[in-house]
């Protein structure tokens, strides 16, 4: 009579926490926390924020109301991405690829125009600050579909893919708190114009995870396919 071998036990998995941290050896895991960490401040700054900024001005409920619909391009993002395919899209920017070279130009971008609310009034000009708020939220969904592609490029695992996606929502609820209850602290102790241009601030230092990310191999080979073929 044959003994059935014995099963193994399951090993035993590190906690996500630690799992997390033992990733940040690899550059591509710092560069998602950082990447996300930039994509959720226009965000907070738009829906938080600026309705908090409004509201203390004395801008009246309507008026924020309608602002609020400017937020809609986050849901059509996928209309213009297939603009954003050139393999190289900034000359100048060349050595950074394609996507780092997006990503880089639209955080300074964002960077500018959340530094513009800090020098706006919007009970003296609304329009201004209307027309800032709406370029934020075509820039950051852009910013967004464009570190999507980036993540799903460099991933050279399901388990990458996993932990990146962990470090996305860590990131991004990490700008949420900066800009939901500590810019609401400054606000109360600095005031506005500080908040923003901390804000602008943080989305500048964000060029770091840009910098330090790995362009992916795809888009190496979409550039240096057009250059062979020109």
């Amino acid at each position: 009579m044959s003994e059935t071998p014995a099963t193994q036990p399951p090993i035993k998995q590190p906690p996500r926490a630690v799992r997390a941290l033992k990733a940040m050896k690899d550059r591509r895991m710092v560069a998602m926390t950082l990447l996300a960490f930039a994509a959720g401040l226009p965000m907070g700054a738009t829906l938080g924020l600026l309705n908090a900024w409004l509201t203390e001005v004395g801008i009246t409920p309507a008026t924020i109301g309608v602002l609020s619909l400017v937020t809609l391009g986050y849901a059509f993002k996928y209309l213009w991405a297939p603009l954003f395919q050139d393999p190289r899209p900034f000359p100048f920017l060349e050595r950074l690829g394609a996507r780092r070279s997006w990503l880089l130009v639209l955080q300074i971008a964002l960077a500018a125009l959340l530094a513009l609310f800090a020098f706006s009034d919007p009970t003296q000009n609304m329009a201004l600050v209307a027309f800032g708020a709406f370029l934020i939220t075509l820039l950051s969904p852009t910013h967004d579909l464009l570190l999507d592609a980036w993540r799903i490029e460099v991933a050279r695992s399901d388990v990458d893919k996993d932990m990146m996606s962990a470090l996305y929502q860590l990131g991004y609820k990490s700008a949420g708190f900066v800009t939901g209850f500590f810019a609401l602290l400054i606000a109360e102790h600095a005031g506005w114009v500080i908040v923003f241009l901390m804000v602008a601030g943080f989305m500048l230092l964000s060029v770091g995870g840009t910098l330090l990310a790995p362009e992916p191999e795809s888009s190496r080979v979409r550039s240096e396919t057009r250059e062979t073929f020109y």
